[in-house]
């Protein structure tokens, strides 16, 4: 174990730790006041021990800083620094580090340089000092302080360091530092001569040259440019230098690089193919085009769009760059862009006079046309360049000229652009003095849409105001569709510019398209119910039916428009309307996966039991939609369940329809309402034909004798409701309005009614077909028929029935056939009768009536008038002979 200290050891060397703070204390406060003579007495004493002089040497004051810094820091105190001095050739003189820094990381070169100290800076440059950095560089504070005596030190003895490209905290070299921070140029070029790099970049990545352009830098521009400096740092095709300078309103940026580069440089395109010339027309730089016109630069390239420099000329404000180009290459005025436009049309799109009336001056031709036709009227209607219309107009330009797919300018005039609200008053302004010049309103495009077409399917109402002013024809049809302005109205949801065209007085609302179609059906189509109403209370048809024999209540049971179908009830619409294929509203109905237009109907008792041409009545669609709630609907409001639908190759019943779709839902719904299947049915027509039969031949007839026939009013039900079947007299069908459906009955020999299913028949509801008399074999009028005529008729009546088996099938469909065209008679007469009707009620009508009366009464005095006439001359003869006599 070490031996512990005694109390004088410990005494002893507390004296002398003190001994040492108190001569570190002298040294400080002797350097601060520039003693060197004091320092020179204690350093250079030989009292004192060397390994206490280094202890301290590198002590460190309160506030961290080494003695050399705190020599340096007195010395800011006073103006004259040559005893200061002196104190840092002391300190240097014993060996201290230069390097030191203080808590901040400042080094004694950054204080020298702070101070503004350059001889002890001098020195300690002199003696080794180390430009080394913390946070900012000496260089950097020395070109905050513009000191050039400090900036040339530095880079004098730079020696291996990095200090010309060191950064800092924000990223800038020392050269970039000299163009932010002031605007030296001595300490700017001291740097380039030093070395700095002219191609380096700024700290948001732009290059120092960029820097210097963009800042009308001319002075510094000319330095720089005497270095290597790289004026495409993006590569030739692409936006450079001198695309910069062409574009700053200080020209002489741009006259300096002109005088380094050359021509090629000077045409360089970026990379939308743009040249300097074309940013110093676009950007109406007259003196930087003059300095590039100078240079003799290709005024004929063109960008990646086939603009030329005149192109981009469209928007000056002045016509002094446009008389600087025209002259100098006339054939700019010839050129078109990609899209072939010329210059002319560029300025008519920007709707500048200034540069249409000078290009005119200059010879352009205005009669010039794109690849699609449109002349500069149109481009003039497109953009609303109605300054520019005027002069077009002297130079003779036709208004009513149209373009490749027939569209004249007044269609663009009234179209919309609905992404810039700010165009409408320029579209409105150009209108008007459109129509005022004389452009014509009727003219149609390729689909035969006119202007007021236009304007109706762009809802441009203030468009269509002037339109209607100027007498517009709200009734013209296109071609094609043949749709007239409320049917684009309605198409293009376009409510406003309904309710303006029902305004005219010389609207036809009942105005039929290429389908027979009023505006009507297809504001039924659609789900917004204001179309429909609007269209009704201004008087539209409900009932009107187009080519397919559909109504609008067709329309609005198809897309499950319920509030259409209730408004088109408010002005008593017919529901039970037929189409071609039969159906009415209610069947179309049935076809929607939505019940509420089904339900809506039912209310209003539509008949649930018609049937289409085919056969197929509502229960059977009801039944294939796999919808229980319409099938529960349908059978509530009374639809027939037994309806039998006679296909080509099947014969089922809307209990069959359920049974194919496995739906057991409707099969029970159907069961338990007392529905059957086709072959059960028909099955059960054919027992009571054979029984009827089988009776038949057992009874006695007598001459004259009425002989019951089997009443079924649903054994062979069809589609048409005059669809009747008879079989030889002894079979036929004959419908009972009250009867229940699947009722089938006959009536025996003593008068009894025989009920197979269903409700039975009374009396009342007997069938009767006397057979014809047999041959009479005694006076009596009731005589029995004997064994052997019984006998005979029994055999052959027997075959005929097998015969009828047989052919059954051939006789239903030929009945089939037969009861469909009946039908049809019956439909035609039903028409016929009502043309007749119309006709007998017509105006027309009576006025030829009227007027066929008067011609009669006419006729009728004359002739009375001629027989008068006659019997006066009778008479006169007379007297004459009787005279004679």
């Amino acid at each position: 174990m070490a031996e512990k200290k005694t109390s004088g050891e410990r005494s002893k060397g507390r004296r002398h730790k003190k001994s040492e703070i108190n001569m570190a204390m002298f040294l400080f406060q002797a350097s601060y006041q520039g003693n060197y003579q004091d320092l020179q007495e204690v350093l250079y004493s030989d009292k004192i021990k060397s390994e206490k002089k280094f202890v301290v040497l590198n002590a460190r004051a309160a506030d961290g800083n080494p003695i050399l810094i705190n020599c340096l820091q007195g010395s800011g105190q006073v103006k004259e620094e040559k005893d200061y001095l002196e104190c840092i050739k002391v300190l240097v003189s014993t060996g201290i580090p230069l390097d030191t820094k203080d808590a901040h990381g400042k080094s004694a070169i950054h204080w020298c340089i702070i101070l503004d100290k350059y001889e002890i800076c001098t020195y300690l440059l002199q003696q080794g000092a180390v430009l080394e950095s913390s946070k900012i560089s000496p260089l950097h504070i020395a070109i905050s302080k513009k000191s050039v005596p400090f900036v040339k030190l530095l880079c004098e003895h730079k020696g291996d360091t990095m200090i010309l490209e060191e950064k800092d905290e924000v990223g800038r070299t020392p050269l970039c530092h000299s163009l932010l921070i002031n605007d030296s140029l001595q300490i700017f070029n001291e740097l380039l001569i030093a070395g700095c790099d002219a191609n380096g970049q700024m700290a948001n990545g732009k290059s120092l040259i960029s820097h210097i352009i963009e800042n009308n830098m001319a002075d510094f521009l000319a330095c720089i440019l005497k270095k290597n400096v790289n004026l495409f740092p993006h590569g030739r095709n692409r936006y450079n230098l001198i695309h910069l300078s062409a574009i700053q309103k200080n020209p002489g940026t741009l006259q300096a690089l002109a005088q380094q580069c050359l021509i090629a440089d000077m045409e360089s395109p970026d990379h939308y193919g743009k040249t300097p010339l074309m940013h110093a027309v676009e950007n109406e730089l007259p003196e930087n085009v003059m300095i590039l016109l100078a240079k003799e630069v290709n005024v004929l390239m063109v960008d990646n769009e086939g603009n030329t420099a005149l192109h981009h000329a469209n928007r000056n404000t002045s016509h002094t760059i446009v008389n600087m180009l025209v002259p100098h290459s006339p054939t700019l005025l010839q050129i078109a862009n990609k899209a072939q436009r010329f210059p002319l049309t560029n300025a008519v799109v920007a709707n500048n006079q200034v540069i249409v009336r000078a290009l005119l001056d200059h010879g352009a031709s205005a009669d010039v046309r794109d690849g699609e036709g449109h002349s500069l009227i149109h481009y003039a209607a497109e953009y609303s360049s109605t300054s520019c219309l005027a002069d077009l107009g002297s130079v003779g330009l036709t208004l009513n000229s149209p373009d490749n797919h027939g569209v004249f300018p007044i269609h663009y005039s009234v179209r919309l652009d609905a992404s810039d609200a700010n165009t409408t008053g320029a579209k409105i302004y150009f209108l008007k003095t459109l129509v005022t010049m004389g452009a014509d309103l009727s003219v149609a495009d390729d689909q035969g849409l006119q202007p007021i077409h236009w304007a109706v399917c762009m809802g441009f109402t203030e468009a269509m105001k002037i339109l209607l002013i100027e007498d517009a024809d709200v009734n013209a049809i296109t071609k094609g569709d043949q749709y007239c302005a409320l049917h684009l109205a309605c198409n293009c949801n376009q409510f406003e510019c309904l309710e303006l065209l029902l305004l005219q007085p010389t609207i036809s609302i009942d105005q039929v398209d290429s389908q027979g179609r009023t505006a009507l059906f297809t504001a039924c189509h659609m789900k917004d119910h204001r179309f429909t109403e609007t269209l009704l209370q201004a008087g539209a048809n409900p009932d009107h039916q187009d080519k397919e024999g559909k109504s609008p209540a067709h329309v609005a049971a198809t897309n499950v428009s319920g509030d259409s179908l209730w408004l088109l009830s408010l002005k008593r619409a017919n529901f039970e309307l037929k189409n071609k294929s039969g159906e009415t509203p209610i069947h179309l109905a049935c076809k929607n996966a939505d019940d509420a237009c089904l339900r809506f109907l039912l209310t209003r008792r539509c008949n649930v039991n018609t049937t289409l041409t085919n056969g197929l009545s509502t229960l059977h669609i009801a039944v294939s939609s796999k919808c229980p709630n319409k099938v529960s609907l349908l059978l509530q409001h009374g639809a027939k369940r037994n309806q039998i639908y006679y296909g080509e190759t099947s014969t089922i019943t809307p209990l069959d329809v359920a049974l194919e779709n496995a739906d057991h839902k409707c099969i029970k719904l159907l069961q338990k309402y007392g529905a059957r299947t086709a072959h059960y049915i028909l099955t059960q027509s054919a027992n009571l034909i054979r029984t009827t039969w089988k009776n038949y031949h057992k009874r006695k007839v007598n001459r004259g004798e009425a002989v019951p026939l089997a009443n079924s009013s649903s054994i062979y039900t069809s589609s048409n409701a005059s669809e009747s079947v008879s079989t030889k007299g002894v079979y036929r069908d004959t419908r009972q309005g009250n009867q229940e459906e699947s009722s089938i009955t006959y009536e025996n020999e003593s008068s009894e009614i025989m009920t197979l299913q269903g409700k039975s028949t009374t009396s009342s509801n007997k069938d009767y077909r006397y057979v014809g008399e047999l041959p009479k074999k005694a006076s009596s009028s009731c005589v029995e028929i004997p064994d052997y005529m019984l006998r005979v008729l029994t055999e052959e009546y027997q075959r005929e029935f097998q015969e009828k088996i047989k052919k059954s099938d051939m006789e239903i469909m030929l009945m089939r056939e037969l009861m469909k065209e009946t039908e049809q008679l019956l439909v035609r007469a039903k028409r016929l009768n009502e043309d007749a009707e119309n006709l007998a009620n017509s105006q027309s009508f009576r006025n030829i009536k009227m007027s066929n009366k008067k011609y009669m009464e006419e006729k009728r005095k004359m002739f009375n008038a001629n027989n008068n006439n006659n019997k006066h001359l009778t008479s006169l003869q007379e007297v004459r002979n009787d005279e004679n006599t």
